[in-house]
């Protein structure tokens, strides 16, 4: 793996654990960096999606990437719809920002998100 890309990041996924699990988590990451994964062919915000970002919130998390999932599965229409959804969920919380669209059955973007990642977090340099 390309040294770069070894860091500690959190994917902020829809599991169902209880807001205080998902702070806890939060808080364990080394380099504060989270991605939060939105299914695409879902409204957004879920409930599990709202939990995640208060988590985030409380925590102050200043990384974070929101990747917009599944977007193979539907129509650009709805697509854009959700895009949309995210925005205005987003809105003036940590988490503010668009999202990346993203299909990871179809390796569609993916090599995007690498490189944002890449480029747009910081974190520590290795030193000799």
């Amino acid at each position: 793996m390309h040294k770069d890309l070894e860091m500690g990041i959190g994917w902020g996924e829809g599991t169902r654990k209880d807001l205080l699990q998902k702070v806890g988590f939060y808080l364990r990451l080394e380099e504060n960096i989270a991605l939060l994964l939105i299914p695409g062919d879902e409204s957004c915000p879920q409930p599990h999606t709202s939990e995640h970002l208060a988590a985030m919130e409380i925590v102050k998390l200043k990384d974070i990437l929101i990747l917009q999932n599944k977007i193979d599965l539907v129509k650009a229409g709805k697509a854009k719809e959700q895009y949309k959804q995210i925005l205005a969920f987003v809105k003036d919380t940590v988490a503010e920002g668009g999202p990346i669209l993203i299909s990871v059955q179809l390796n569609y973007n993916i090599k995007v998100v690498c490189e944002y990642i890449v480029r747009k977090f910081q974190y520590p340099q290795e030193t000799t």
